[in-house]
């Protein structure tokens, strides 16, 4: 089933649940940013699904405020 809505954020997703979920929204059709704390394994991520990545740390709103106001 192809996603009707085509940009998707996913936080943490370097590892685990956050990998696997942005691996299935870009499956899908989704465009997606990496966004996550880890650099290294950040653009890890993004270098295996093909897409861009941010260094963000959710915790920090000067860190969420920028991100929310990239146009992806």
């Amino acid at each position: 089933m192809k996603l009707e809505v085509r940009v998707a954020n996913v936080t943490g997703d370097a590892s685990s649940i956050g990998r696997a979920i942005a691996t299935v929204f870009v499956a899908e059709g989704a465009v997606l940013t990496v966004f996550d704390i880890d650099p290294v394994r950040g653009r890890d991520t993004a270098d295996m699904l093909g897409v861009d990545y941010q260094l963000a740390d959710v915790s920090m709103s000067v860190h969420v405020n920028r991100y929310a106001a990239l146009k992806l």
